[in-house]
């Protein structure tokens, strides 16, 4: 059965750049120029091109960040729309297409700037420390997301949120605000209910470690001596 697009999905097919499409069959057929989409826009925000712009590292990695969001929620709906249900595809991850290895460029390659001396997430720390490129990076972030427990969801089990309230508040939020803010501030989820369910989301999410693991960009032990130089790098930055 085709269901029309939510106010959120259309939002973020506009972002993506991806237009005349209003419900999820036409999603389905056009989620080829999502991916090309997707892809020229992560290269837009590669920090190397910000560096070379003298544009702002921190705002373009937020812009791909947002759009990484979008791109993620309309595939998600997409396989929802095919029989391929969200908690199965926390489970079954499957590798990315052997055909990916040829497209890569240097623009997509690994990082060539000087590292930087400041507190970085585990997949930053590999990027900059070139032992995955910036596609890698992306795919890994994308794969995070996709995969973690979504707020609506953990809300409803607690029993906070029904499944039409979670509908509304879709329909309510801006394109550009959490889920979270938008239950809390149309007075769905209390500031503390939303913290509890912050909290555990953050304690479900399934280490990005895991990502490079499963697709074999690194083994176990490199994964792990990694980890220990990048927790030692972080080390130097804890507040005193």
């Amino acid at each position: 059965m085709l269901m029309p697009l939510t106010e959120e999905e259309k939002n973020a097919l506009q972002l993506l750049g991806v237009h005349d499409c209003f419900d999820t069959g036409q999603l389905i057929l056009k989620e080829d120029m999502l991916r090309k989409q997707f892809r020229k826009q992560a290269l837009s925000t590669h920090p190397d091109r910000a560096a070379a712009r003298g544009g702002d590292p921190e705002r373009m990695q937020s812009a791909f960040l947002d759009i990484s969001e979008s791109y993620q929620l309309l595939m998600n709906r997409i396989m929802i729309q095919k029989g391929v249900s969200y908690r199965t595809s926390r489970v079954h991850v499957r590798p990315e297409p052997k055909e990916k290895v040829k497209e890569k460029s240097v623009s997509l390659g690994f990082y060539k700037g000087r590292f930087p001396d400041k507190k970085l997430r585990f997949a930053e720390y590999l990027y900059y420390k070139k032992a995955i490129t910036w596609e890698q990076l992306i795919s890994a972030l994308s794969w995070q997301f996709l995969n973690r427990p979504k707020i609506g969801e953990m809300a409803r089990d607690k029993a906070w949120l029904t499944d039409s309230q979670i509908l509304q508040i879709i329909r309510l939020k801006k394109s550009s605000q959490r889920f979270g803010l938008a239950a809390v501030n149309n007075g769905f989820l209390s500031v503390e209910q939303c913290r509890e369910i912050l909290r555990a989301q953050k304690r479900q999410n399934l280490p990005i470690g895991r990502y490079f693991l499963i697709h074999g960009i690194m083994d176990r032990t490199t994964l792990n001596e990694n980890l220990g130089r990048f927790l030692l790098h972080n080390s130097r930055f804890k507040r005193k």
